[in-house]
């Protein structure tokens, strides 16, 4: 998470397109909510989601707002 938040716009960016989804991803579903690993993990999404790189919901993203998003890594967690 300090990559993503000292690194700011760049290092969130870095996270993302280094893969940083699918650990992410991985950590939520394999890790108990409030174990160390699942608050870490949301931990760094919220500085994803502050960079606007993540969404959290229950809805898809409506195409309007993907397309302000065109070029960017970008990703959908629903918790």
């Amino acid at each position: 998470w300090r990559v993503a938040q000292l690194g700011g716009q760049y290092g969130a960016k870095a996270v993302a397109d280094r893969g940083g989804y699918e650990v992410l991803e991985a950590i939520l579903k394999n890790f108990p909510e409030g174990s160390g690993p699942h608050e870490a993990a949301m931990l760094v999404l919220t500085v994803l989601e502050d960079h606007r790189m993540v969404s959290f919901g229950e809805e898809k993203p409506k195409d309007r707002s993907a397309s302000r998003r065109k070029g960017r890594p970008f990703a959908s967690f629903h918790v």
